[in-house]
């Protein structure tokens, strides 16, 4: 029931609706003019797309097994593309330096040795079991 006092428009759901609108509109505006806010509204960390020269390796190393199937399906995305089926960590040592991209489970020394990497796609459900070092890298993670 409305007190005396209130306007009959209004209600508990108008005034609760107009909060949520009035902290949107704030955030809207603090996006289209940054210089507005004290923090920044997206930070790219990292570039994304880059163009390289036609041609160019990629190089991909997995650690997981795959099918031959699903390893004739990565090589086939591009006569760039190398891939190299890793069978145990000794050879990831030796590989991982030059590769770009890397399938499968890291741990903190790949992480650190690779120096071009840019991108981990691991198999996991989860990466909260992923290496700090993984985390900071301004490489793309996906799983």
């Amino acid at each position: 029931m409305a007190d005396q006092d209130t306007p009959p428009d209004q209600t508990r759901r108008n005034f609760l609706a107009a909060l949520a609108t009035t902290g949107a509109v704030a955030t809207l505006v603090n996006a289209q003019n940054p210089s507005n806010s004290s923090t920044p509204v997206l930070v790219a960390p990292y570039p994304v797309v880059s163009h390289r020269p036609a041609g160019e390796v990629i190089k991909i190393i997995c650690t997981e097994r795959l099918s031959p199937a699903e390893v004739e399906q990565i090589r086939s995305a591009g006569k760039n593309i190398e891939l190299r089926m890793i069978a145990d960590r000794s050879e990831l040592k030796d590989e991982v330096a030059e590769a770009e991209i890397i399938l499968g489970s890291v741990d903190r020394e790949t992480v650190l040795t690779a120096k071009k990497l840019r991108w981990v796609q691991s198999w996991g459900a989860g990466v909260e079991g992923s290496p700090n070092e993984l985390m900071e890298h301004p490489c793309v993670l996906t799983n």
